[in-house]
C-alpha cells in the first residue's frame, strides 16, 4: 500500500528544481518587481524578473555569483550577478519581496492545517562564526565567540529571522516580543 501511494505521489507531483519554483513564486507575486533602482519607473537591465530570480538563487543559496554562473543553464556572468545583487537589491527590496510571497502563501488552505497563527514562539541558536565578525561575541552560555541566530516562528510561517550580536539579544527579545503581542 505505501509503495502505491509513493507511486500515485510521484505520477501526480513531478520533480521541480529550485528556479522553476522560484520563477512560478515570481510569477504569482510579482516579487521581483521590488528589485530596481528607486527612481526608475522601468527596469535598466534586459530581463530584470530573470535576472532578480537567479541573483536571489544565487545568494539564497550562497553560491556566490561566480560558481552559480558556471551552473546556470542560461547565459548570465558573475559580473551581470553582482550588479544586480549591489544595485537593485537592499533591505526593503528583500522585505517587500518577502511580505509579497508571504501573503501568498496565506491565502491557501495548507498554512491553516498548523493552526490559527495567533501564537508563536522563539528560539536563538549558535551559529559559529569567525572571531572578526561584528555579529560574533564571546557568549557565556557556550563558552565560545560566535553569533545568535534568533527566530520567530508562527504557527503557519517563520516570522522573523536575523543574526544578532550577544549584547543587543535581550533588547532584541525585548522589542520583538511587544511587536508580535
Amino acid at each position: 500500500m505505501l509503495q502505491k501511494l509513493e507511486e500515485s505521489l510521484e505520477r501526480h507531483l513531478p520533480q521541480r528544481d529550485v528556479l522553476e519554483a522560484l520563477y512560478h513564486a515570481d510569477q504569482l507575486t510579482g516579487w521581483s518587481g521590488h528589485f530596481r533602482l528607486p527612481a526608475c519607473t522601468r527596469s535598466q537591465i534586459d530581463r530584470p524578473a530573470a535576472r532578480s530570480v537567479l541573483t536571489a538563487s544565487t545568494y539564497g543559496c550562497g553560491l556566490g555569483p561566480t560558481q552559480a554562473a558556471r551552473h546556470f543553464a542560461c547565459d548570465i556572468s558573475p559580473k551581470q550577478l553582482r550588479f544586480v545583487n549591489r544595485r537593485h537589491v537592499g533591505v526593503t527590496e528583500l522585505q517587500a519581496a518577502c511580505t509579497d510571497i508571504i501573503d501568498q502563501y496565506a491565502k491557501y488552505d495548507l498554512p491553516s492545517c498548523w493552526g490559527s497563527g495567533e501564537s508563536a514562539a522563539a528560539d536563538g541558536s549558535l551559529i559559529a562564526t569567525y572571531t572578526n565578525n561584528l555579529n560574533a561575541q564571546y557568549h557565556v552560555h557556550y563558552q565560545r565567540v560566535a553569533g545568535i541566530e534568533y527566530r520567530h516562528v508562527a504557527e503557519q510561517i517563520t516570522v522573523y529571522n536575523q543574526l544578532v550580536p550577544n549584547a543587543v539579544m535581550l533588547q532584541h527579545v525585548a522589542d520583538q516580543t511587544r511587536a508580535l503581542a
